[in-house]
C-alpha cells in the first residue's frame, strides 16, 4: 500500500549525487544496484526472443500493481504480461 510513496520517498533520500567523482545522469543510487546485481543472460535480456525475454532484473522496480480499488487503472500495469505455467495455474 505504501507504493505510491515511494517516488517522494525516494526523491527525499536521493543524497550523494557524485559518484567517483563524476556527476551521473540519475538521481538514485539504485540503478547502480540494479545494473550490478543483474544476472540475465544476453537471450533473457533480448527482446527479439519473447520465449526467453526477462524484461527487467530482479532488483528492478515492480512489474505490475494488483488492486481492485477503483481508483487504480489498467494504465497503471504498463509492464508485460506475467508469464506462468499452466500447469502451475492447474495446480494452485
Amino acid at each position: 500500500m505504501l507504493i505510491p510513496f515511494t517516488g517522494i520517498m525516494a526523491a527525499l533520500s536521493a543524497a550523494g549525487p557524485i559518484q567517483k567523482g563524476q556527476l551521473p545522469d540519475f538521481d538514485l543510487r539504485w540503478t547502480v544496484i540494479e545494473q550490478s546485481v543483474d544476472c540475465r543472460t544476453a537471450e533473457e535480456r533480448d527482446p527479439s526472443q519473447p520465449d526467453k525475454y526477462i524484461p527487467k532484473s530482479r532488483y528492478s522496480s515492480m512489474n505490475h500493481y494488483i488492486s481492485n480499488h477503483q481508483y487504480v487503472l489498467d494504465s497503471h500495469n504498463d509492464a508485460h504480461p506475467i508469464k506462468y505455467s499452466e500447469d502451475h495455474k492447474k495446480y494452485l
